[in-house]
Order: structure tokens, then C-alpha cells, then sequence
């Protein structure tokens, strides 16, 4: 099932033959007027029901050639998407009024980047200085991964090299921070490079950047975006990434530390919507190149505990980065 938000309607396109039934059409069908003679082409109760006999043929459009794609055709782009994420982000501000919102990567103290390493009295960003660097660090990879389209591009290419670039800039990292402009190009590099995006583009499906949201048990409700999702032997595998900067060989204990409530509400969403296993959720760390993945079943069962017994005020506590 796909749904596709218009102007003013939420269009569901719905198969009277088809029994599966499962995920969010589930609980969305008994909501919806049948698709029969007497509600063909007409409003029920709030819900206009489109006559498919009615609907004009498809007309078949060309996709615009690279060699078309102008500097002003990209800055109308660029313009065009961000005005678009002013108004939802405006919508959804209005949607929420009243209830308590957490985000998924709340539910361990992520944020803390000065966290101590295992072994050692080292801390990694001991300054709000240094976290705020982190933060930003993180936020043009995420960026950059978000626009590469991961199943075409595998590397560095020219294409990857201007996304990144626009990553960077719109996370407020310098150009004369050179440092760390090479450091988000590196991870980039490992992150298409690696077993996980290999496993992700030989999936028949593929996602990137996920969002959901769901209600908790106190009326609030966990917001959060998966950077991958992809099919894999009939179960789902979760992808997300991590710029962390974590020395080798910590990657495990640091997952362990803070992202399993994260992993959990990822397993739990994602069930919800499909129906199908989720058989993992893999941290890939940007920084060392490494791994970690959490076994999806019990994962769930975590997700689902957290969304029928939690109080968002204690899920969604802020961490504490006193240290």
C-alpha cells in the first residue's frame, strides 16, 4: 500500500480483491466507505471515493536529460524543496500542539559525544565546542546520504563529490575547516563502500530515509527517520549510520551503551507498517568503518513494551551531557 498526500486529500489506493490486508492498510481499511455502486464517484462521511473506471489514462512523461539540468534548474529545485520543508515542518507543528513528541534517538543518551571509551579516561569531545562540531558532523553525513541515490553511485563520483559538498555547507561546516570536510568525504567513501549498502542494492527493495511515527502508551508519540530499509530473505534489515567518532574496535560496546532502545523503536515501526520479520538493525559506524547489528525478534518485543507500557516523559528524557 503507498499513500500519496495531494493538496487536499490523502489518496489511499485500495484493491477491493486483494485480501492481504496486512501492516497500516489493516488498521486503515475499517475507516474507509467500500468501494462499491453506491459510493463510486462520491463523498462519504469526509472521504471521496474515486470511480478507478473514470480515472483518465496515464500519459507518459520523459525524464529531463543530465545535459538539460541547468544551474537554474537546480537552485529552482533547491528553493522549491526547502520552502516545501518549511511548510511541513509547520504542519506537522500544528499536528502535535498539546502532545508530547520524542524523537527514536532519544531513547538511550546518544547525543552525549563526550562519552568515556571503555579501558580508557579518554574523552572523545570534551568541550560544547567540540560536541556542537560533532553534531554538525553528523548531520552533513546524514545529509549527504539522504540525497545519494545508493544503488546507482558506489564511490566518490563527481555527482556524490557535489552532494556532499552541499551537505557540508548546509550544516554550517566551514570551507576552511578542511579537516572536517575531509573527514564527512571519507565517511561517505566507507559508508558507500561498504557490506551494508552492498547488501542493500542487491535487495528487490530499497528505501532510503524512512520516517515514522507512532503513539505510546500516555498519549504521546515517537517520531523518528530510518537512513535505510531494504528486503532480504523475506525480513527486514535496517541500515543506519553513525559518524561517532569512536576509536576502533569500540564500535560494539558503544552500541551497546546507547542505541539499543533506538534499534527497538526501529524494529517496532517497521513491523508495524509491513508485517514482515525484521531481522536486523545494523549500526554502521562512518568513523572506523564498522558494524554492529542487533537480532530483529527481540528487538520487537522491546519496541513493542516501549510503546504500550512507556510514559514519553520518561522515554524521552533528555541526556543528561553534564560530563
Amino acid at each position: 500500500m503507498a499513500a500519496t498526500r495531494a493538496a487536499d486529500f490523502l489518496i489511499v489506493p485500495v484493491s477491493v480483491e486483494n485480501d492481504k490486508g496486512g501492516g497500516l492498510m489493516k488498521k486503515l481499511l475499517p475507516h474507509l466507505p467500500p468501494l462499491d455502486d453506491d459510493t463510486r464517484g462520491r463523498d462519504v462521511e469526509r472521504v471521496h471515493v474515486l470511480d478507478p473506471f473514470q480515472l483518465p489514462a496515464l500519459v507518459q512523461t520523459s525524464s529531463p536529460r543530465q545535459d538539460e539540468i541547468t544551474d537554474n534548474v537546480v537552485t529552482h529545485a533547491r528553493d522549491t524543496r526547502e520552502r516545501w520543508k518549511e511548510t511541513r515542518a509547520s504542519l506537522l507543528s500544528r499536528s502535535i500542539e498539546g502532545r508530547r513528541v520524542v524523537t527514536a534517538s532519544s531513547q538511550e543518551n546518544w547525543e552525549h559525544a563526550g562519552w568515556e571509551q571503555p579501558g580508557t579516561d579518554v574523552f572523545r569531545a570534551d568541550t560544547p565546542v567540540e560536541r556542537n562540531l560533532g553534531l554538525r558532523i553528523g548531520n552533513a553525513l546524514h545529509g549527504a546520504m539522504e540525497s545519494i541515490d545508493i544503488r546507482r553511485h558506489h564511490s566518490l563520483d563527481d555527482v556524490v563529490r557535489g552532494l556532499v559538498e552541499s551537505a557540508l555547507d548546509d550544516a554550517d561546516i566551514a570551507s576552511s575547516d578542511t579537516g572536517s570536510r575531509e573527514r564527512v568525504f571519507r565517511m561517505v567513501e566507507r559508508a558507500l563502500q561498504s557490506d551494508l549498502l552492498n547488501r542493500a542494492r542487491s535487495a528487490d527493495e530499497l528505501v532510503q530515509e524512512v520516517e515514522f511515527g507512532y503513539g505510546i502508551a500516555d498519549g504521546g508519540m515517537i517520531q523518528g527517520q530510518m537512513d535505510v530499509v531494504f528486503v532480504e530473505d523475506g525480513g527486514i534489515i535496517i541500515g543506519d549510520f553513525k559518524s561517532d567518532n569512536i576509536q576502533p574496535g569500540y564500535a560494539e560496546s558503544r552500541v551497546e551503551q546507547h542505541y539499543g532502545g533506538q534499534a527497538a523503536v526501529y524494529a517496532y515501526a517497521a513491523h508495524q507498517v509491513t508485517e514482515l520479520p525484521v531481522r536486523e538493525v545494523v549500526f554502521y559506524f562512518a568513523e572506523t568503518g564498522e558494524s554492529v547489528a542487533f537480532d530483529g525478534a527481540a528487538l520487537f518485543e522491546r519496541g513493542q513494551r516501549i510503546a504500550t507500557t512507556s510514559d514519553s516523559a520518561d522515554v524521552g528524557a533528555e541526556p543528561d551531557n553534564s560530563a
